[in-house]
């Protein structure tokens, strides 16, 4: 699939099953502090996503992204070996 694509994809698969779990759980004050604090810093990181990603070539950007993916990836198994 091209890029377009799979976001409207994923969009159509995420934003539903996002609304879903938030209404079968409820909506309580904290959900509520939560969503008041994220509105801002997605907008912030939306904004620096699209100026930095115009920054870099494709490729390089690719690479890059990959790198952080498998950078996190390691993160995140060290975090779960080191808890048992």
């Amino acid at each position: 699939f091209e890029p377009a694509k799979t976001r409207r994809m994923l969009a159509r698969f995420i934003l539903p099953v996002q609304l879903f779990t938030v209404f079968k759980s409820g909506i309580d004050p904290s959900l509520l502090e939560y969503f008041s604090v994220m509105i801002p810093v997605v907008g912030v990181c939306s904004f620096a996503g699209k100026r930095i990603g115009g920054m870099f070539e494709p490729k390089d950007f690719k690479s890059t992204l990959y790198g952080l993916i498998v950078g996190l990836g390691g993160i995140c198994i060290y975090n779960g070996i080191s808890s048992i």
